[in-house]
């Protein structure tokens, strides 16, 4: 009898904010999410930690990005320090009008791999 490869389920992880750091944590607990750092829901402190590197995909927030992949982000350096590590395919979130010709960047500043808006997704790399 001929059987299907098992694929892994997916695991989903929403980011947890310290006082300096960013960290994925699982969301497949069931755990109830609570106010984090700046009041934002995220998973409680005690929600499995989930390593970057095993992520598929990370959907990066972002005040604006421009055509080439650099994001303006919230100042925290949060994302940055985790896009300057090796990492899964990396997905900036923004809206249309947020979507600009360039932005100035920083040597640590570290482009996406694509952008999604409400009506485009734009892609810099092949993955």
């Amino acid at each position: 009898m001929l059987g299907f490869p098992q694929v892994p389920e997916p695991s989903l992880g929403e980011p947890r904010f310290g006082s300096s750091s960013i960290a994925l944590a699982s969301l497949a607990d069931g755990r109830a999410l609570v106010a984090g750092a700046y009041g934002i829901l995220e998973p409680s402190p005690d929600a499995l930690a989930l390593p970057f590197t095993n992520a598929d995909l990370i959907l990066v927030p972002a005040v604006g990005c421009d055509r080439r992949g650099h994001r303006l982000g919230y100042g925290g350096g949060y994302y940055d320090r985790i896009l300057a590590q090796p990492s899964p395919c990396t997905l900036g979130i923004v809206f249309d009008f947020a979507l600009l010709s360039h932005l100035p960047t920083a040597p640590w500043d570290q482009p996406l791999d694509g952008i999604c808006t409400e009506s485009k997704t734009l892609w810099f790399t092949s993955l």
